[in-house]
């Protein structure tokens, strides 16, 4: 019985996992399975310096504020001065708009003319020859008028109203009123009418 017992467990402790291996056995790690470019945590990796705490003449910072053999060979330092030419307006006081003569002659626009030049202009036709135009010698170019159009010459009378030349017609003619247009229901001022007295007035 103890001897059937015994081997039961051994046999156990053969098929089940090993205190020494995976990462929390024996050794920690097995091996076998390990990355072989990893490191343990028995290793010091050294960090190189950065250049501007190894080599202080190095860098915008550093002695010198810049590498020298590195300066792009077309740029100049602070200290450089650029001396400026001058306009050849400077120089020759003969050219340029406010040169000696004002204007440079060879480059002035063909069809300008300068400050000297007069325009002669042409009078209008009205004031060469008085004959023509409303303020002419005639006051109007005959050729142009309206032909319907009468001038200041023309006189036109009025005619008379009918009342005007038979004084029998009209509120105004000899009669007063025209009896062929009258209102069949008017009256005139001949006509008198007698008022009822009221049964009032009556009955005293």
């Amino acid at each position: 019985m103890c001897k059937d017992d015994a081997a039961a467990k051994s046999a156990a402790y053969a098929a089940g996992p090993k205190p020494s291996e995976g990462y929390g056995g024996k050794f920690g790690v097995q091996q076998d399975r390990r990355d072989q470019s990893a490191l343990g945590w028995e290793h010091h990796e050294t960090v190189d310096k950065h250049a501007s705490q190894k080599d202080y003449a190095k860098g915008f910072g550093g002695k010198y504020g810049v590498q020298s053999d590195r300066v792009d060979k077309s740029a100049v330092g602070w200290d450089h001065k650029e001396d400026l030419t001058k306009h050849e307006s400077q120089t020759d006081y003969s050219k340029g708009f406010g040169g000696k003569y004002g204007v440079q002659q060879d480059r002035v626009d063909k069809s300008a003319v300068g400050w000297d030049h007069q325009e002669q202009l042409q009078k209008h036709e009205s004031q060469t020859d008085y004959a023509k135009g409303f303020g002419g010698k005639y006051g109007v170019q005959g050729d142009r008028v309206d032909k319907s159009a009468k001038g200041w010459s023309e006189h036109t009378k009025p005619e008379l109203h009918p009342s005007q030349t038979d004084h029998k017609k009209g509120f105004g003619g000899k009669f007063g009123v025209e009896s062929d247009k009258v209102d069949k229901s008017a009256k005139g001022w001949e006509e008198k009418t007698s008022t009822a007295p009221h049964p009032s007035q009556v009955g005293i």
